[in-house]
């Protein structure tokens, strides 16, 4: 008995000694996680009919952008992939991916288009002055008030004498003059008419067709951009993957670089910092690629009962798109420590 209680302090000694011996060790950190595109790109559709885009960075976990196409209650759209998409489809970035044509939109740029051009007409005319008909027809319209005007006096003159003797009622004689004064008020009209054609508007009058012209080419150009806004295009290049989702009508992934997303014990979370290198192994492919930590989230999450900080990688390996989605073990090569150091924390 006593020589079994000092073979057990015998070891204990040794190991203690061991612990205590100035030897660093590797330390690592290990996990699960999901190998994912560095960005990716949504084509969306809501239950309204509505179509929305978004850029998803899972490198920082932002989204880039975002946009979303609303539609008017009783409006016909039509929604047109472009007939070489398919899946695992490579792509480029700027491709139209998506047609989408809108009955509303193309009603109101027919309608937008002819107010634009009548309101150019009209500048076109008031800066110009009329063509030759018209200006015949305003000389006409002038000779003939004048020769009224003519006969009238003619007819005053005839009249004032007899009204003097009485011969005539003196009604007569006023009603005649008063014919001058009408027919002396549409001369001045018919002048002023004439000029007009000859000459052009005046410059109050060019300046408000001036106006109503700028104002039907800007309402054009507004709604001529929205349309070019429905034609979409992919903002990154990568492959296209189809969804059988009601919402999602595809995605874009981008090809050219991948993230591994990891969760990592709040416990080991404080020993890991950005720029240490990663190893990922895909057991079931035989895949074994190499990273590094880019991003450690600080908020503190649940997983299958424990506490856990989700930490990011960039993948430096060139990834096979056909693994994005597969789960990995990141294994995290932490600082070297004392031995004593490794085995605290490994019983903590």
């Amino acid at each position: 008995m006593i020589r079994f209680v000092l073979s057990v302090g015998l070891v204990a000694a040794i190991c203690a000694g061991i612990l205590f011996l100035p030897v660093d060790v590797p330390y690592t950190v290990s996990g699960n996680g999901i190998v994912m595109p560095a960005q990716e790109w949504l084509i969306v559709r809501d239950a309204g009919g509505s179509i929305g885009t978004m850029l998803r960075d899972h490198l920082d976990g932002t989204v880039r952008s975002a946009d979303l196409h609303r539609f008017e209650r009783g409006d016909v759209v039509r929604y047109r992939l472009h007939p070489s998409i398919g899946a695992r489809t490579p792509i480029s970035e700027g491709d139209t991916i998506l047609t989408i044509r809108s009955n509303e939109t193309e009603r109101r740029i027919a309608a937008l288009s002819g107010d634009v051009a009548s309101a150019e007409s009209t500048v076109s005319l008031q800066t110009s002055g009329e063509k030759e008909p018209v200006v015949v027809r305003a000389e006409r319209n002038l000779a003939r008030v004048m020769e009224e005007l003519a006969q009238a006096r003619r007819e005053v003159n005839r009249l004032a004498p007899l009204a003097e003797r009485r011969v005539v009622a003196q009604q007569e004689l006023d009603l005649a003059q008063s014919r001058v004064q009408v027919l002396e008020a549409e001369v001045e009209m018919a002048r002023a008419e004439l000029e007009m054609v000859r000459t052009g508007a005046r410059d109050e009058q060019v300046d408000v067709a001036r106006s109503i012209a700028a104002a039907r080419r800007q309402e054009l150009e507004a709604l001529s951009e929205r349309r070019d806004m429905l034609t979409v295009r992919t903002p990154i290049g990568g492959v296209v993957v189809r969804s059988y989702g009601a919402d999602t009508l595809l995605t874009v992934r981008d090809t050219s670089s991948a993230v591994a997303v990891v969760p990592i014990p709040v416990t080991d979370a404080r020993y890991v910092r950005v720029g240490q290198p990663v190893t990922l192994d895909m057991q079931d492919m035989s895949v074994r690629l190499e990273g590094r930590l880019v991003r450690i989230d600080e908020t503190v999450r649940r997983l299958q009962g424990s506490q856990v900080v989700m930490a990011v990688v960039r993948v430096d390996s060139p990834v096979r798109d056909t693994i994005v989605g597969g789960i990995v073990r990141c294994t995290i090569s932490a600082d070297s420590v004392r031995l004593l150091e490794y085995a605290r924390r490994k019983v903590q």
